[in-house]
């Protein structure tokens, strides 16, 4: 019902960052490689001075950091739980917003019927007055009365 929500779909974005983030903070427990290739002069004690290429790979390992990695994944974590209570607010927000909307509708409908019940007996009740004031067994006023009434609605 709700896929396709602006503010659902960005806050599903958010969501997914943030998983993203804990594995990003995660794998700092892993070795890191690094490789780098480059050309230049040899060391000048050499009897070939010409150009060299040369390439170095290495492996870095985090081995003791204070705590920081761990800290890091923690409020990757955290983070990523923020996010998905923000979702589940924002879901209840709107199914919130859609429910009032509905009753005030039905307030509003309901509203709508009682007046065409209650226009339909002051017309038969106008009706019954000028019946009444024809007859001679009730005055004018009381069908002037009943006007007002309806006018007012």
């Amino acid at each position: 019902m709700w896929s396709y929500h602006p503010q659902l779909q960005a806050k599903r974005q958010e969501v997914r960052a943030a998983e993203l983030g804990v594995t990003i903070a995660e794998r700092q427990h892993w070795p890191t490689p690094s490789i780098t290739a480059g050309t230049g002069p040899r060391f000048t004690g050499s009897p070939n001075t010409g150009d060299t290429r040369a390439m170095t790979a290495s492996l870095s390992i985090p081995l003791y950091t204070g705590g920081l990695i761990t800290a890091e994944q923690h409020i990757a974590a955290l983070r990523w739980q923020a996010a998905e209570l923000d979702l589940n607010q924002t879901t209840f927000d709107l199914s919130s917003q859609l429910v009032e909307t509905y009753r005030q509708w039905w307030q509003a409908q309901s509203r709508v019927a009682m007046v065409k019940i209650s226009m339909s007996r002051l017309q038969d009740l106008r009706a019954m007055m000028r019946r009444r004031a024809e007859a001679g067994v009730s005055s004018d006023t009381e069908v002037a009365l009943t006007d007002a009434h309806i006018a007012r609605f």
